[in-house]
């Protein structure tokens, strides 16, 4: 499988002007990890920002930022899950939601040692990446 640099990232995501995927799971992903939210937390590849949304109208006294790398929403920072330069031990719940299948090898490793160091040592990472689902089925390809 190819494996896509970060270039070819922006390219994709810039021209990308379809509903996210987020938009439809970000309710079903904050009930199944509601046990696991804790004060601060933060999502990464937030896109139209739906998680981040969703997240505020349910926990009032809590607090999320977003950060993608192309943002589709005002209150999405922009950001590289590689390299946010995040506070160490800082967050309680880290959430990227269908980021990680996206990624090389070589980004995948520094986007979860990115998450590790900024989550405080009793925090959650929450991923959630595609299963079982044909991408080819809506995939176009050019005949030419």
């Amino acid at each position: 499988m190819k494996q896509f640099n970060k270039e070819e990232q922006l390219k994709f995501w810039k021209a990308n002007r379809e509903s996210f995927k987020g938009d439809v799971i970000s309710n079903t992903i904050l009930d199944f990890s509601k046990q696991y939210i804790g004060k601060k937390a933060i999502d990464i590849g937030a896109g139209s920002g739906s998680l981040m949304l969703n997240f505020k109208k349910r926990f009032k006294n809590k607090e999320i930022i977003a950060f993608d790398l192309v943002p589709k929403h005002p209150d999405v920072k922009q950001g590289d899950c590689t390299d946010l330069k995040l506070q160490d031990n800082f967050f309680d719940t880290y959430f990227s939601t269908d980021v990680i299948e996206h990624l090389s090898n070589e980004d995948l490793g520094k986007c979860l040692n990115q998450a590790n160091m900024a989550l405080k040592t009793d925090g959650y990472g929450i991923f959630s990446t595609m299963y079982n689902e044909n991408i080819l089925a809506s995939t176009t390809t050019c005949p030419e």
